[in-house]
C-alpha cells in the first residue's frame, strides 16, 4: 500500500511538472519587458563599471601630477610650498578612496538589481539572454 502510495504521488508530480501547471504563464508582452528590464541592468552596470575605472584613472593621474609638484618644490627648496601640497595630496586622496568606494558601491548595486531581475525573469519562466 505504501509503494502505491508513493508511486501515485511521484506520478502526479511528474504530471504536474511536465503541463505546465506548476509554472505561472505570462505573457509576450510580459516577458519582452521583463528582458527588456534586464537588458537596461546590463546597460547600467556596464556604465557603472567604465564610469568607476574613469574616476579612478582620473584619480591617480592628478595624484601623479601632485607629486610631481612637491618633488619640484623640494627640488627648488621650497619646504613650505612642499609641506603644503603634501598636505593637499593627502586630503586630495582621501576623496578619491571614498569617491572609489562610492563607485563600486555603485557597481555593486547594479549587479545586485542585475541578478534580482534575471532571477525574476527565471522564476517566471522567461530565458533571459546572456
Amino acid at each position: 500500500m505504501k509503494k502505491f502510495l508513493a508511486v501515485g504521488i511521484f506520478a502526479s508530480l511528474l504530471i504536474l511538472n511536465f503541463s505546465g501547471l506548476s509554472r505561472a504563464e505570462i505573457s509576450p508582452e510580459k516577458a519582452k519587458s521583463i528582458k527588456k528590464e534586464i537588458k537596461e541592468d546590463v546597460a547600467e552596470l556596464k556604465e557603472e563599471k567604465q564610469e568607476a575605472i574613469s574616476n579612478a584613472k582620473e584619480a591617480r593621474g592628478e595624484e601623479k601630477d601632485m607629486r610631481g609638484d612637491i618633488v619640484e618644490a623640494i627640488k627648488s627648496g621650497d619646504k613650505e610650498k612642499a609641506k603644503e601640497l603634501k598636505k593637499e595630496l593627502k586630503q586630495t586622496h582621501k576623496e578619491n578612496i571614498q569617491q572609489r568606494k562610492d563607485d563600486f558601491r555603485d557597481v555593486h548595486n547594479a549587479r545586485k538589481d542585475l541578478k534580482k531581475d534575471v532571477q525574476k525573469a527565471k522564476s517566471k519562466g522567461v530565458k533571459p539572454k546572456k
